[in-house]
């Protein structure tokens, strides 16, 4: 039997997420004829081990007191490394626990693929166990990763290791694909693109649960990730001030949770937007659908900081999923999902003016609503639901 071993820099922390995509990825590939073990990163409740759904789940432990292991979940490790020294002197902590904990799995399980996500830090561990033990590496590129290689002399000498120690490479974007091949155009044979997908039933299926929040308004637009500068959160609540102009009881509804939650909410009570923005914070992903099923109009107003950009997008195809119209900042990957004027709008980043046009053009043409959602959904249908991207997966394991 096939053994693979899935290294993550986070991972779920309970069975409640699991339409994360990191566990809706790991779950479908369960279902195949391949034998699946997980390791990702340790959290202070968490145990060491659990098996979910056939799946074994190991926890690394990288640094002691456990409550201050820094550098994993939260907003990210990219953001969590910008707002602490802690967790940047927790970096090699954390590769060298990885590392050991990934031998040990291997060696014990008789590992024959190692499929890392994210080239730093999963791609380092992937390749030296490739190097190790002459077992296939697949890595998987998210976007955040290859954006940060590209900024930095030292770790593009990290990033030519990890490719000459990886049989697949794995693109979540033809955008993400291009930042590589700028980086070594020799690539371009190894490196193939398959994007994350979405289970449209369970999504759908969540529609007919009882919802865990209820939002009282005539007009609803609705964001959802981590808030934090790239998302571009903030010219989204700077465009509800054009909305409530035309659409007086629209509201803007922002689920997550992040290191810029603090500033955004003080922008909505400088903006006198009050009773229109609501902050759910970090709530269940069921929850999450609920929204969706809720929500007139869907938006990721993302934009580009210091080289980095939007990989994916993997919110717009839970929203499309859901039959929402989407609009999204003509940026990343982003593109790669949004065909504009088809399946959704296109639309300039850090502008207020275009996000606001564009959303009251849907909430006042059902023509385009419904036009949208149907394009929307045969798109996730036919390009990003599960069925058809783990299937691109299990070839690029095997073959």
């Amino acid at each position: 039997m096939t053994k693979c071993l899935i290294l993550f820099s986070n991972f779920p922390r309970n069975s409640s997420d699991s339409s994360d995509w990191i566990a809706d990825f790991v779950d479908k590939l369960s279902d195949q004829k391949i034998k699946l073990y997980v390791l990702a990163p340790h959290f202070a409740e968490a145990s060491g081990q659990e098996v979910r759904k056939g799946v074994q789940i190991f926890r690394f432990k990288y640094f002691y007191p456990l409550k201050y292991q820094k550098l994993a979940y939260g907003a990210g490790i990219a953001d969590n490394i910008n707002r602490s020294i802690l967790a940047k002197l927790q970096i090699p902590l954390f590769i060298i626990a990885e590392l050991f904990f990934s031998l040990k799995i291997i060696r014990k399980e008789k590992i024959n693929i190692v499929n890392s996500h994210w080239l730093i830090p999963q791609g380092i561990v992937g390749a030296i166990c490739k190097r190790l033990f002459n077992i296939k590496h697949v890595a998987s590129v998210h976007g955040s990763d290859i954006n940060l290689i590209a900024k930095s002399k030292i770790l593009r000498i990290v990033f030519k290791f990890i490719a000459q120690n990886t049989d697949r490479i794995i693109a979540n974007s033809s955008f993400t694909k291009q930042k590589i091949l700028d980086i070594n155009s020799e690539l371009d044979a190894k490196t193939q693109v398959i994007p994350m997908g979405v289970d449209i039933n369970k999504l759908n299926d969540i529609q007919t649960k009882k919802s865990h929040m209820t939002i009282n308004a005539d007009y609803l637009v609705l964001t959802v990730g981590r808030l934090i500068a790239l998302k571009g959160v903030d010219y989204l609540i700077r465009a509800m001030n054009h909305v409530i102009a035309r659409y007086p009881t629209a509201k803007l509804v922002i689920c997550g949770d992040g290191s810029e939650k603090s500033s955004l909410m003080e922008l909505v009570s400088d903006l006198n937007l009050t009773d229109h923005v609501v902050f759910t914070g970090h709530i269940p992903h069921d929850a999450v659908a609920q929204c969706y099923h809720s929500a007139d109009v869907f938006v990721l107003p993302s934009i580009r900081i210091d080289g980095f950009e939007e990989g994916l997008g993997v919110v717009l195809l839970e929203a499309m999923a859901c039959g929402i119209p989407v609009i999204g900042s003509n940026t990343g990957g982003i593109s790669s999902i949004i065909d504009d004027g088809c399946n959704g709008f296109l639309v300039a980043e850090k502008s207020p003016k275009d996000l606001a046009e564009k959303i009251i053009i849907l909430l006042s043409d059902e023509n385009i609503q419904e036009k949208f959602k149907a394009n929307g959904l045969e798109t996730v249908r036919a390009k990003y639901s599960w069925d058809v991207i783990i299937d691109q997966y299990v070839e690029a394991f095997l073959r």
